[in-house]
């Protein structure tokens, strides 16, 4: 009856698998979907069988196990499946993460974890060791896929998208030649970068000027001609801060490292002033407080931590 007891937990955890696969199979858990490898690895099927049937049937066979004379067969099991599971893991990490599929890999987790109980073999630890790794890397991958940037003005069904800071001269030129369109306003998505302690304040009064209902050129030249306030770490400060790093994920997905960065659903760019390209793009990051081009070009995120 003990050893029935301890194997409750696994009981219990391989069912829940096996019901989460099925409702896979049937796409009845598309709402956990915020990852793109949800919809990439949709259709993946071995022999024309779906994965998430494969799933379920391990969970299957680790109920079976579960439930089985002494389980003594639980903990192998489990680990085979783990291993299993670790391959797919390391597909996602060089590929797309896939919610759904971490879902099913916190189930094989949690099931070695529960079967252990039953003992711990030295290379069980190992095993459950290797897969806590990978999970996760891809757990951070996905984490950071399902962040969604912020607009300062505008929205993301807009066709154009634009990344900027306050402070960088190349932004400043490209937004004075896409306001040169006179619907622009209805077209365009303002993405915000924080490039040091300036930007954000700039930031900051932007989104203000905003929501008292001005127009977006007005708001923008107030923005830059403003005097910056002195720092003050208000909740406004720490807001803004989250929001500017989630903008800087986004690019940071699709490796941008320089600003400004446009994206464009629309063929409208050929159509604005000839000079509109900027010269020279800004760093992600910036050494100086007033943000000149002129800084070390970036490398990526680690400029944020470069010793001074």
């Amino acid at each position: 009856m003990k050893t029935i007891k301890n194997r409750i937990p696994a009981i219990g955890l391989s069912v829940f698998g096996l019901l989460f696969c099925l409702l896979s199979a049937f796409k009845m858990t598309d709402a956990v979907c915020v990852t793109q490898g949800c919809s990439v690895y949709e259709g993946l099927s071995v022999g024309g069988i779906s994965l998430y049937w494969f799933g379920g049937a391990a969970f299957l066979m680790l109920t079976c196990c579960a439930t089985g004379w002494q389980g003594r067969y639980l903990t192998a099991t489990a680990a085979f499946f783990l291993i299993l599971d670790m391959v797919f893991l390391v597909i996602q990490i060089l590929l797309w993460p896939c919610m759904q599929c971490l879902i099913v890999a916190v189930f094989f987790g949690a099931v070695m974890r529960a079967a252990m109980v039953q003992g711990k073999p030295p290379w069980t630890r190992w095993v459950l060791a290797a897969w806590f790794l990978l999970f996760f890397v891809n757990g951070v991958s996905a984490a950071k896929e399902a962040i969604s940037p912020w607009p300062v003005y505008g929205t993301d069904a807009a066709p154009v998208h634009l990344y900027f800071s306050p402070t960088c001269p190349a932004c400043r030129e490209m937004i004075a030649a896409l306001l040169t369109k006179s619907d622009i306003e209805a077209q365009i998505a303002l993405y915000p970068i924080a490039k040091n302690s300036e930007d954000t304040q700039r930031i900051i009064l932007l989104e203000e000027e905003l929501k008292h209902g001005k127009p977006l050129k007005e708001s923008l030249s107030l923005c830059e001609q403003a005097k910056v306030p002195a720092m003050t770490y208000d909740m406004a400060y720490f807001r803004t801060m989250l929001n500017t790093f989630k903008n800087m994920s986004a690019l940071s997905r699709i490796g941008v490292t320089h600003i400004p960065f446009l994206t464009t659903r629309a063929p409208f760019w050929s159509d604005v002033a000839a000079s509109a390209p900027p010269k020279e793009d800004c760093p992600m990051f910036s050494g100086t407080a007033s943000g000149l081009c002129e800084d070390t070009p970036s490398s990526g995120l680690k400029e944020l931590f470069k010793s001074k």
